[in-house]
């Protein structure tokens, strides 16, 4: 049974993407990118976060409404990162090195599909700052 979990994008909401990813209460979760400006204190820095999240695949929707979906045992690491103006960008890294960044509407990370098995991905949260090739911004 898949069971849905729902998760806007706002920068609180972002922030709490790696752990309700690690608790694992939910089968598919679904993020939605919403521009909204949350109040921070402009000395920290804590939207940087790094965790691992076990999943089978990643879907994803681009701005033009195009779907893709790639097995999570081809992504050595993946970035989700803040835009300035409130949506996320992927960075995507693949077992063969090759790369992706893809501004995106939303996208989904699929815990179970079907007989593809999951494995565990590192996952960083940032804003564009912390991209992992900072001269594609």
């Amino acid at each position: 049974m898949i069971v849905p979990f729902k998760l806007v994008l706002a920068a609180g909401a972002l922030a709490a993407l790696p752990f309700a990813m690690a608790e694992g209460s939910a089968t598919t979760q679904t993020a939605e990118a919403a521009p909204v400006s949350a109040p921070q204190d402009p000395g920290v820095d804590d939207f940087h976060q790094e965790a691992t999240w076990n999943f089978a695949e990643l879907e994803y929707v681009t701005h033009d409404g195009a779907s893709r979906r790639i097995a999570a045992r081809r992504i050595t690491k993946l970035w989700v990162l803040r835009r300035p103006d409130g949506g996320i960008c992927l960075e995507l890294l693949y077992e063969n090195q090759d790369y992706s960044f893809v501004f995106v509407r939303e996208f989904h990370v699929i815990r179970r599909s079907g007989t593809v098995s999951s494995v565990d991905v590192r996952v960083v949260r940032s804003d564009l700052t912390g991209m992992a090739f900072p001269s594609f911004r």
